[in-house]
Order: structure tokens, then C-alpha cells, then sequence
């Protein structure tokens, strides 16, 4: 599978309970669908903090436009940045409802929840933004 931003060959690993594809390149990481979701409720993420933080130290900011790694026909991914995920840009694709977060962003995420968020908040603000009630 190729990344969505940089097009370079992705490897699938596992964050703590979920598989994703990660971007050795520009660090991102592509979800399937609620994958994300299940990494966001999990404990793991403050096993991940120092791991993320270890990634490039100057990731790079390319602009093209994100298209599903999955889907055929470089379907466009739709950008969300929800004010209860910390206003991180994610990337969701409406086909499939596999999810692209950028390797910056996905920094921002991981801090913004390994901040010491109680667990059950965490979660509500996962399934707002998951089923589309989160406000903005």
C-alpha cells in the first residue's frame, strides 16, 4: 500500500491493539475503519508517546491532496479537525471509513491523549467524532 501524501510504500505494524499502516517518509499513519477509534480508547498511547516522539525529527509538510490508499480511482479523503480531538487534522475516507492522519498531526494526537485525559472522556469524544454528533 502507498502513502496517500508522499506515495511511498507503507509497512504494517501494530500500535498497541489495532494494525495500521505507517509511512517511514512523512511519518502518517493510514486506520481502517474505527481502528483509530480503538487506538484512541486503548491505554497504549502513553506507551506510544515516546515512540512517536522518536520519529523524524523534521518530518516533511507536503501538500497534495490525501487520496485512499485502498479505495481504486484516487478517491479524495475529506479533512476533519474536530475541537475534541485537540483540533488534529484527520483525514477519513468516505467510502471505505479508513482514516490518514499526517505524521505532525499524529504527533499532536498522541500528545493531546497522553496528556492524562480520563479514559471514559476519551472515549465519548471518540464516538462523537466517529459517528458525526461531535460539535464544531
Amino acid at each position: 500500500m502507498d502513502c496517500p501524501r508522499c506515495q511511498e510504500a507503507m509497512a504494517g505494524t501494530y500500535l498497541g491493539p489495532v494494525h495500521a499502516q505507517l509511512c517511514g517518509v512523512c511519518a502518517g499513519a493510514f486506520f481502517g475503519r474505527g481502528t483509530l477509534s480503538e487506538l484512541l480508547r486503548s491505554h497504549h498511547l502513553e506507551y506510544l508517546h515516546p515512540q512517536i516522539e522518536a520519529l523524524n525529527a523534521s518530518i516533511p509538510k507536503i501538500e497534495r491532496q490525501a487520496e485512499c490508499p485502498v479505495c481504486f480511482g484516487g478517491l479524495p479523503l475529506k479533512r476533519h479537525r474536530p475541537d475534541k480531538l485537540g483540533g488534529v487534522a484527520i483525514d477519513v475516507c468516505t467510502r471505505c471509513g479508513g482514516t490518514w492522519v499526517d505524521g505532525v498531526e499524529f504527533k499532536r494526537l498522541i500528545r493531546f491523549y497522553a496528556k492524562g485525559r480520563n479514559v471514559l472522556t476519551r472515549l465519548w469524544e471518540t464516538i462523537e467524532f466517529v459517528i458525526g454528533t461531535a460539535r464544531k
